[in-house]
C-alpha cells in the first residue's frame, strides 16, 4: 500500500504552544496540507482532545510552557489516547527532557527549535502515516474480535436452548428459558457472560474446550439449584411469601443493607414447594446483591390480586434497587453480570415451575426492578409452551442486541 499523502488523511494535527505567534506560524505553514487544531496550554489541549478524540492523529507540543510542560501533556495523551502519535518540540537547552521522554516511550519524536519547515513537514507526514497504520490495524483487530465474540455469544445461546429441554424434573422449562432470554435481550445485557467465564484464549481449540466446560458447569449449577428430593417435589406446602422474603433478605444482607418494606396486609400464603420457593427468593436476592451497597435504596413490596399475565389470583412481589452513584470497575461489572445471569436463570426456572412469571426492568438511571408473579396454587396452573418459531425469534432478538451494542 503506498504511503498516504497529506490530502489523503481524514485526521488532524493538534499543535500546542503558549506563544500566539508560534500557533499562527504553524497553522499558516501547514493548514494548506492538513487540518490543523491549536491550543495555547495543556488544559486547553486536553479539552480539544476530548472534543475531537475521533479525528486527531498527531499531537505536537512545545516543551516549555507555563504551569504544565509538554511532557505532561504527551503523557496524558499516551494514557488516554494511546494510538495518537506524540511529538515534542524543544530548544537545545531542554534536550535532556526530550531524550528522557523518548526513553520512557512517551513520545514518537522530538524536534529541536528553530524548525526547518521541510524537515518538520516530513516528520509530521511520517507521524501521521504511523498513526494511520496503527489505527487501521486496531480497527481490523476489533472487527475480527467482535465477530468472534458474537459467534461465541450465539453458540452459548444455542447451548442454553438445547439445555432447556434437559430439565425433565421441572414444569415449563422451555417457556422459562424463552422468557428469560427475551428479558435479557430486551435489556441489552451481555449474554456471553453466561457460558463464557474465561478471557478470550489465543488458541481457538483451548477456547472451544473452555466453552464446553462452561456450558457443562452451567447445566450442573442449574440442575442443582432447581432439584429437591423426590419425596419433597410436590406442591403441598403452604408458604407465607412475606415471612419467607424477610428471612431470606435477613440472611443475605446480615443487617448491612437498609430496605423499605411495603408488605401486603392480606394473607400471602401460596401452595407450592417450600424448599424451592425459599431457594427462588434467595436466588433473586443473590442476583441483585452485587448491585447493593451502602447508600442504595432497596424496596420490597407484595400485594395480592388478580395476576393478569398469569391468568389467576396470586401474589405480586416487586424488588427495586436505586443505585447510590458508585461506578463499578470493569472486573466488578463482569462479575456482577455473571452472578446476575446465572442466579436469575435458576430463579426463572423455579418460578415458572410454580406457574409464575418474572418481569425485569432497568431504567435510564440504572434502577433495577424485578417483578415476580406467583399464583396462590401452583398445582392448578398450566402454561402453553412457546410458539414453534421461538428459537428464530430469540436468535433475531440477540442479533439485534449484538448490533445495538457494537
Amino acid at each position: 500500500m503506498p504511503s498516504p499523502t497529506w490530502n489523503d488523511s481524514p485526521f488532524s494535527v493538534l499543535f500546542v504552544d503558549d506563544e500566539e505567534k508560534a500557533l499562527k506560524y504553524f497553522a499558516r505553514a501547514f493548514s494548506g496540507d492538513i487540518s490543523i487544531l491549536t491550543a495555547s496550554s495543556v488544559e486547553e489541549a486536553i479539552v480539544v482532545l476530548e472534543r475531537n478524540a475521533d479525528r486527531i492523529g498527531v499531537v505536537i507540543t512545545d516543551q516549555r510552557m507555563p504551569d504544565k510542560n509538554g511532557v505532561v501533556l504527551l503523557n496524558h495523551v499516551k494514557e488516554h489516547y494511546p494510538l495518537v502519535t506524540r511529538i515534542l518540540t524543544t530548544a537545545y537547552s531542554d534536550l535532556d527532557d526530550a531524550v528522557a521522554a523518548v526513553n520512557r516511550g512517551e513520545i514518537f519524536r522530538y524536534i529541536t527549535k528553530p524548525w526547518d519547515l521541510q524537515v518538520l513537514r516530513a516528520e509530521l507526514l511520517q507521524a501521521m502515516s504511523y498513526f494511520v497504520v496503527q489505527y487501521e490495524r486496531n480497527k481490523l483487530v476489533n472487527e475480527k474480535l467482535t465477530v468472534w465474540q458474537h459467534t461465541r455469544a450465539l453458540n452459548g445461546l444455542r447451548d442454553l436452548m438445547v439445555m432447556s429441554c434437559g430439565f425433565r424434573h421441572l414444569r415449563f422449562p422451555v417457556k422459562a428459558v424463552y422468557e428469560y432470554l427475551s428479558r435479557l435481550s430486551d435489556l441489552h445485557l451481555d449474554f456471553s457472560a453466561l457460558g463464557n467465564t474465561q478471557q478470550d484464549s489465543v488458541n481457538v481449540f483451548e477456547q472451544f474446550a473452555e466453552d464446553i466446560n462452561s456450558a457443562h458447569n452451567l447445566f450442573h449449577y442449574l440442575a442443582e439449584m432447581t432439584q429437591v428430593d423426590s419425596d419433597e417435589s410436590d406442591f403441598t406446602d403452604s408458604v407465607d411469601v412475606n415471612l419467607c422474603l424477610r428471612d431470606q433478605f435477613a440472611a443475605l444482607s446480615n443487617g448491612k443493607t437498609d430496605i423499605v418494606w411495603r408488605m401486603s396486609d392480606s394473607d400471602t400464603l401460596v401452595k407450592g414447594n417450600k424448599i424451592l420457593l425459599a431457594r427462588m427468593f434467595q436466588l433473586f436476592l443473590v442476583s441483585t446483591k452485587p448491585c447493593m451497597s451502602p447508600g442504595m435504596l432497596v424496596s420490597l413490596s407484595t400485594e395480592n390480586g388478580y395476576l393478569e399475565n398469569v391468568g389467576c389470583q396470586g401474589v405480586k412481589i416487586m424488588l427495586k434497587i436505586v443505585p447510590c452513584g458508585t461506578v463499578a470497575g470493569p472486573a466488578e461489572k463482569i462479575k456482577s453480570a455473571l452472578v446476575f445471569q446465572k442466579t436469575m436463570l435458576a430463579a426463572f426456572l423455579i418460578c415458572y415451575h410454580h406457574g409464575g412469571r418474572v418481569m425485569l426492568d432497568r431504567d435510564k438511571q440504572s434502577c433495577r426492578s424485578i417483578e415476580i408473579l406467583l399464583p396462590f396454587d401452583a398445582a392448578s396452573t398450566g402454561r402453553t409452551e412457546p410458539e414453534n418459531d421461538w428459537i428464530s425469534e430469540i436468535i433475531g432478538k440477540f442479533e439485534n442486541s449484538l448490533i445495538h451494542d457494537s
